[in-house]
């Protein structure tokens, strides 16, 4: 009594399947009244299987900082590095209706991959994230969640806007205006770099001045200030 003795079991797989076995055991049983043969042996099972090996799934996806009502989208690829199919199972634990996540069950091909595609469209300013439960057909698979996180931000189609103007202009004046001109909206921001040579152009003035009124640091309100209620179309001019 009080002691125990190491058993070793080998296993040595011909091929990847599924392996089950079970190991009897028989001990000599205590001399009580009703106590039958069966009590006395004791089964052990024996499992072996192949798994889809480590599986890479980020456990955070993060689209940034995006336009609103412009869909981002980010792939995800779940591989397998046996020659057997296994099957993956998506699940929303928290959903957001800015993501959309498909297909949301599959299979995975042997020695394949399987793609899974994430797409992110901010219907409003601020920040989002849903999460998903990761989970594959196999034996003693822990499933686990992904978080996927984006956010929306305001100015940014504004600044992109004002941007693709600068670059426009500059290349409409051509390279004798020298370095690239410069566009400021009614908050003091500058987009581009200011002309080295505009002063020499009678015509780089007037197009200068239909993109740039010479708005000062301080626009009053209602004259394009950038307030809540003022989107900045009535621009300020002396």
């Amino acid at each position: 009594p009080g002691m125990s003795q190491d058993i070793h079991v080998d296993f040595y797989p011909t091929e990847f399947r599924y392996y089950y076995d079970c190991v009897r055991v028989n001990a000599q049983g205590d001399d009580e009244p009703g106590a039958g043969k069966e009590q006395d042996n004791l089964l052990i099972p024996l499992h072996a299987y192949p798994v889809v090996g480590s599986v890479v799934f980020p456990r955070l996806i993060d689209f940034g900082r995006c336009f609103v009502s412009e869909p981002v989208r980010k792939t995800v690829a779940i591989e397998c590095s046996v020659p057997i199919e296994f099957e993956y199972e998506l699940t929303f634990v928290k959903q957001d209706a800015n993501f959309r996540v498909g297909p949301m069950r599959g299979k995975i091909p042997a020695k394949g991959k399987a793609v899974v595609d994430i797409e992110f469209t901010p219907g409003l300013y601020g920040t989002f994230f849903a999460e998903i439960m990761v989970n594959v057909s196999q034996f003693n698979f822990t499933p686990f969640v992904c978080r996927i996180i984006g956010s929306s931000e305001p100015g940014k189609h504004r600044s992109r806007q004002l941007t693709t103007s600068a670059a426009a202009l500059t290349q409409e004046l051509g390279p004798g205006m020298g370095a690239p001109l410069a566009i400021s909206s009614a908050l003091g921001h500058t987009y581009g770099t200011a002309p080295s040579k505009l002063s020499a152009a009678p015509a780089a003035s007037s197009l200068l001045e239909t993109y740039d009124r010479g708005v000062p640091a301080a626009a009053p309100a209602g004259k394009g200030s950038g307030a809540v209620n003022d989107a900045g179309a009535d621009w300020y001019t002396s």
